[in-house]
């Protein structure tokens, strides 16, 4: 596995204290898949997450291991050489242009106040040129749609060179073709990640494998649709589903209904 979460557990309010938001998570990816995390609003996806990437340490007793080693006796530079994040909130506070933007992510692979080298640049312009936003380079980030600004973000954690790519609801707040887009263009990268989704069929569609969460905990673990089933489905979200196999694309399909309550 190059990821590996054992017995992980989260607080509010401190470790050990106050209410629990991820309790006793245990997960392994595998080098080149796309994992999804889904569930509920609330029942900690993000949390468990920023666990995974190094942004919050679990309490006592769990454990992450990335290619082997616990990410807490790498440095902060050595985790970022090797893994990116993109977050629910990265658009937010750039005041660039989309180059400049695009090439933070470089900063893990620089040496203290190194000037930008041709290899930089040419990653940056790869990238770029990747996410089907080259066109972009000389705009000013804050002036880009939310559906561009996705891409160049993207670009930017791709210019880390990462083999472990987190992503935080990546496809929130756009619409459908941006959507499918940002998703198709993450199973053709050559790196493994790790998503969470809210969308079932983004997360049906695209994910290899899907862990689903409920009040904090890991409650299935499989294929798309060994997990996704009516009777989960209902269990977790309180709704009625069907589950049928997509025509074109050959993924499961979910369609989702309230039940109707006599007055």
């Amino acid at each position: 596995m190059m990821l590996t979460a054992s017995d992980v557990s989260w607080h509010l309010g401190g470790r050990g204290e106050g209410r629990r938001i991820v309790r006793g998570a245990s997960l392994g990816v595998q080098a080149g898949e796309c994992v999804g995390l889904v569930g509920p609003n609330g029942c900690g996806k993000s949390t468990l997450l920023r666990m995974l990437y190094r942004s919050l340490a679990p309490v006592p007793g769990g454990q992450v291991r990335f290619n082997g080693r616990d990410i807490w006796r790498m440095s902060a530079r050595e985790f970022a050489q090797q893994t990116a994040v993109l977050a629910q909130d990265a658009s937010q506070g750039f005041d660039s242009s989309v180059w400049d933007t695009v090439m933070l992510g470089r900063l893990p692979h620089q040496s203290a106040w190194a000037k930008d080298s041709a290899k930089d640049k040419a990653l940056v312009r790869e990238r770029l040129e990747q996410v089907g936003a080259r066109h972009l380079a000389g705009q000013r980030f804050a002036s880009l749609s939310g559906g561009e600004k996705q891409r160049v973000l993207l670009a930017r954690a791709l210019a880390q060179q990462p083999q472990l790519l987190f992503l935080d609801e990546p496809t929130n707040h756009l619409d459908i073709r941006y959507q499918l887009e940002l998703m198709h263009l993450l199973k053709a990268l050559a790196c493994t990640v790790v998503v969470v989704l809210h969308d079932l069929n983004i997360a049906a569609q695209f994910c290899d494998r899907i862990y689903l969460m409920q009040e904090g905990a890991l409650l299935a673990c499989g294929a798309p649709e060994q997990v996704l089933t009516p009777q989960r489905i209902h269990q977790v979200f309180g709704v009625r589903a069907e589950v049928d196999v997509h025509a074109a694309t050959g993924r499961p399909r979910i369609a989702y209904w309230m039940e109707q309550h006599a007055a």
